[in-house]
Protein backbone atom coordinates (compact mmCIF):
# COMPACT_ATOMS: atom_id res chain seq x y z
CA UNK A 1 0.00 0.00 0.00
CA UNK A 2 1.55 3.19 -1.01
CA UNK A 3 0.30 6.52 1.42
CA UNK A 4 1.10 9.37 2.44
CA UNK A 5 0.59 11.88 5.50
CA UNK A 6 -2.60 13.64 5.44
CA UNK A 7 -4.10 11.27 3.12
CA UNK A 8 -7.88 10.93 3.59
CA UNK A 9 -8.92 8.04 1.46
CA UNK A 10 -5.71 6.32 3.25
CA UNK A 11 -7.02 7.15 6.60
CA UNK A 12 -10.67 5.80 5.66
CA UNK A 13 -9.01 2.58 4.64
CA UNK A 14 -6.56 2.61 8.01
CA UNK A 15 -10.26 2.47 9.58
CA UNK A 16 -12.46 0.49 7.60
CA UNK A 17 -9.96 -2.47 6.58
CA UNK A 18 -7.01 -2.24 8.42
CA UNK A 19 -7.79 -3.76 11.26
CA UNK A 20 -9.44 -6.98 9.66
CA UNK A 21 -6.99 -6.67 6.98
CA UNK A 22 -4.43 -9.20 8.72
CA UNK A 23 -7.04 -12.13 9.44
CA UNK A 24 -8.80 -11.62 6.31
CA UNK A 25 -8.10 -14.69 3.31
CA UNK A 26 -6.03 -11.83 1.31
CA UNK A 27 -4.21 -10.64 4.26
CA UNK A 28 -3.32 -14.67 5.17
CA UNK A 29 -1.86 -14.71 1.28
CA UNK A 30 -0.61 -10.88 1.22
CA UNK A 31 0.24 -9.00 3.90
CA UNK A 32 0.11 -5.86 3.74
CA UNK A 33 3.27 -3.98 3.29
CA UNK A 34 2.98 0.24 3.44
CA UNK A 35 5.55 2.17 1.73
CA UNK A 36 5.34 6.05 1.95
CA UNK A 37 4.76 7.63 -1.77
CA UNK A 38 7.46 10.42 -0.85
CA UNK A 39 10.19 8.12 0.24
CA UNK A 40 10.23 5.11 -2.76
CA UNK A 41 7.15 5.36 -5.20
CA UNK A 42 8.13 1.81 -6.54
CA UNK A 43 8.29 0.12 -2.92
CA UNK A 44 12.01 -1.21 -3.42
CA UNK A 45 10.90 -3.57 -6.45
CA UNK A 46 12.00 -2.49 -9.95
CA UNK A 47 9.03 -4.64 -11.94
CA UNK A 48 6.53 -2.20 -9.88
CA UNK A 49 5.22 0.59 -11.98
CA UNK A 50 5.41 4.03 -9.74
CA UNK A 51 2.70 5.02 -7.79
CA UNK A 52 1.07 8.30 -8.25
CA UNK A 53 -2.23 8.44 -6.27
CA UNK A 54 -2.64 7.52 -2.70
CA UNK A 55 -3.62 5.12 -1.54
CA UNK A 56 -2.24 2.68 -4.56
CA UNK A 57 -2.43 -1.34 -3.62
CA UNK A 58 -0.07 -3.06 -5.50
CA UNK A 59 -0.37 -7.04 -5.92
CA UNK A 60 2.73 -8.70 -6.91
CA UNK A 61 4.13 -12.51 -7.16
CA UNK A 62 6.77 -14.17 -5.73
CA UNK A 63 8.91 -13.00 -8.47
CA UNK A 64 8.18 -9.24 -7.49
CA UNK A 65 6.55 -8.71 -10.75
CA UNK A 66 3.20 -6.35 -10.93
CA UNK A 67 0.47 -8.28 -11.15
CA UNK A 68 -2.48 -6.35 -10.79
CA UNK A 69 -2.94 -2.53 -8.79
CA UNK A 70 -5.25 -0.96 -6.71
CA UNK A 71 -5.57 3.22 -7.23
CA UNK A 72 -7.76 4.89 -4.96
CA UNK A 73 -9.59 3.29 -2.11
CA UNK A 74 -13.44 2.10 -3.60
CA UNK A 75 -14.85 2.37 0.28
CA UNK A 76 -15.66 -0.26 2.64
CA UNK A 77 -18.24 -1.96 0.29
CA UNK A 78 -16.03 -2.49 -2.80
CA UNK A 79 -12.39 -2.87 -1.62
CA UNK A 80 -12.54 -6.89 -1.13
CA UNK A 81 -14.63 -7.58 -3.99
CA UNK A 82 -11.81 -5.33 -6.30
CA UNK A 83 -9.45 -6.89 -4.38
CA UNK A 84 -10.53 -10.58 -5.22
CA UNK A 85 -10.16 -9.46 -9.20
CA UNK A 86 -6.69 -8.65 -8.25
CA UNK A 87 -6.04 -11.96 -6.72
CA UNK A 88 -7.40 -14.06 -9.60
CA UNK A 89 -5.27 -12.07 -11.95
CA UNK A 90 -2.26 -13.57 -10.28
CA UNK A 91 -4.10 -16.79 -9.71
CA UNK A 92 -4.35 -16.76 -13.40
CA UNK A 93 -1.01 -15.57 -14.48
CA UNK A 94 -2.40 -12.55 -15.96
CA UNK A 95 -0.60 -9.66 -15.47
CA UNK A 96 -3.06 -6.70 -15.23
CA UNK A 97 -0.84 -3.37 -15.82
CA UNK A 98 -3.10 -0.27 -15.61
CA UNK A 99 -2.37 3.01 -17.43
CA UNK A 100 -0.55 5.78 -14.98
CA UNK A 101 -3.26 7.83 -16.00
CA UNK A 102 -6.48 5.41 -14.54
CA UNK A 103 -7.66 6.63 -11.65
CA UNK A 104 -10.35 5.36 -9.08
CA UNK A 105 -12.11 8.07 -7.49
CA UNK A 106 -11.34 7.90 -3.55
CA UNK A 107 -7.46 8.78 -4.32
CA UNK A 108 -5.30 11.63 -3.69
CA UNK A 109 -2.03 12.63 -5.80
CA UNK A 110 0.83 12.49 -4.14
CA UNK A 111 1.57 15.81 -5.05
CA UNK A 112 -1.53 17.74 -3.37
CA UNK A 113 -1.67 21.13 -5.20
Amino acid sequence: MFEQAGCPFCRNFDREIAPGYPDSRFGQRAPLRRVDIHVDRRGGLEAVAPAVFTPTFVLVDDEGREVARLEGYPGEKWFYPELAAMFEALEEGDGLPVPPTAVMAGSSPAHPQ
